[in-house]
């Protein structure tokens, strides 16, 4: 298990998207992530990321799972209003970068296709997610929501179920034909 490399972040997002597709491509309504996407995304994080929000596993030297944290920014911008003053501006980049936020998202979970029907596929992702609680006395977050996994995918629901048993949240999705 590793974190981000700040020496290498653009390999370890490249990574990150290879494992994502690969694990999500037989997933109904996904659409792959591009390379362009990605950079964008890192971007975008890049003053809110930490090397232990990126949770890297490999098996025998090769990248097979990841994970990616990410900060609720509502917690440090939610009393600025939806226009902030300058002071409010100031505000806000102190708190980034004081990183004063109390609660996150795992955005990103995946495990490769190729470990589909061993005993790694189910391994992987509670390893992942205890390295984060290992990580708990680095992060500062008081809660970590795991989110939007998919009723088919019983193993993830049944090991997200144990460690916090009451799901808050259901999102249904249906899909409708409109011309035929």
């Amino acid at each position: 298990m590793r974190g981000l490399r700040k020496d290498k972040v653009n390999e370890d997002a490249e990574i990150l998207r290879e494992i994502y597709n690969d694990a999500w491509s037989d997933t109904w309504g996904n659409i792959p992530l591009t390379q362009d996407e990605v950079k964008s995304l890192l971007k975008a994080l890049k003053p809110i990321l930490r090397p232990e929000q990126y949770v890297l596993a490999e098996v025998a030297g090769e990248p097979a799972a990841i994970a990616l944290v990410i900060p609720n920014m509502f917690d440090i911008s939610g009393d600025l209003g939806g226009a902030p003053s300058p002071l409010g501006w100031l505000k806000l980049a102190s708190r980034v970068m004081s990183h004063d936020f109390r609660s996150a998202r795992v955005v990103l979970l995946g495990v490769r296709k190729k470990y589909l029907g061993t005993a790694l596929r189910a391994m992987l992702p509670a390893l992942i997610i205890d390295e984060l609680m290992k990580r708990g006395h680095v992060l500062p977050y008081r809660s970590i929501e795991l989110g939007w996994v998919l009723e088919t995918h019983e193993g993830l629901r049944k090991l997200i179920e144990r460690i916090s048993p009451t799901p808050y949240k259901r999102h249904r999705m249906y899909e409708k034909l409109l011309v035929e």
